[in-house]
């Protein structure tokens, strides 16, 4: 087993599907434009879904944000050894999160 945290950094109500889209996106484009990681394909979450990985000299950190209904939501996790369970982890954990909305 390997050490992980998991950090939800952010479950945000929008008034509508409109503004949590928006949110989703501006979140989406500041990571990607301020080097973040790197986009990882993996199966979409909620409305629209992005994952972002990035190395680094302690290990990997993947940063997933998506939406649904007028929900945001913003989780990020970081792995010391890469694995190809790390993304089936955080994409659960996001899945779990997006049944309760």
């Amino acid at each position: 087993m390997h050490r992980r945290d998991v950090i939800i950094q952010a479950i945000t109500t929008y008034n509508n599907k409109e503004g949590a889209s928006s949110a989703f996106q501006a979140d989406a484009g500041y990571l990607k434009k301020h080097h973040y990681g790197k986009k990882i394909d993996t199966k979409k979450i909620g409305d629209d879904s992005v994952m972002l990985m990035k190395k680094q000299s302690d290990g990997i950190t993947y940063n997933l944000l998506f939406f649904k209904d007028n929900v945001f939501a913003a989780v990020s996790a970081k792995y010391k050894i890469e694995n190809q369970g790390n993304i089936g982890h955080i994409t659960g954990l996001a899945e779990k999160i997006e049944r309760k909305i």
